[in-house]
């Protein structure tokens, strides 16, 4: 499978929720401040991502080989131990913050 990218991404932020917690009072100044940024930032990002499909071609004692690409980790090659399949990822708030 062909690379996937999402870029149409709308940004929204749960004001009560991060006030919440920050334990910013909702009538404050700080929460004034948090408002404002959090309407700047929503002008401003551009979130992306962008996933694909890949297979596991070997697993070795403490790597895994996916695609043409060895990753070396005990810890990744123990949670991939039965898995055949992955979805490699990567995402970003964009260059514009």
């Amino acid at each position: 499978m062909n690379e996937k990218l999402l870029d149409d991404i709308e940004l929204n932020f749960d004001i009560i929720s991060l006030l919440k917690q920050f334990s910013i009072t909702s009538n404050s100044a700080e929460a004034k401040k948090m408002k404002k940024i959090t309407k700047e930032a929503s002008k401003l990002a551009k979130p992306k991502g962008l996933y694909k499909t890949s297979f596991i071609k070997e697993k070795g004692e403490d790597y895994i080989i996916l695609e043409e690409k060895k990753l070396k980790s005990q810890i990744l090659r123990d949670n991939l131990d039965s898995a055949e399949k992955v979805y490699p990822y990567i995402v970003t708030c964009g260059r514009e913050l």
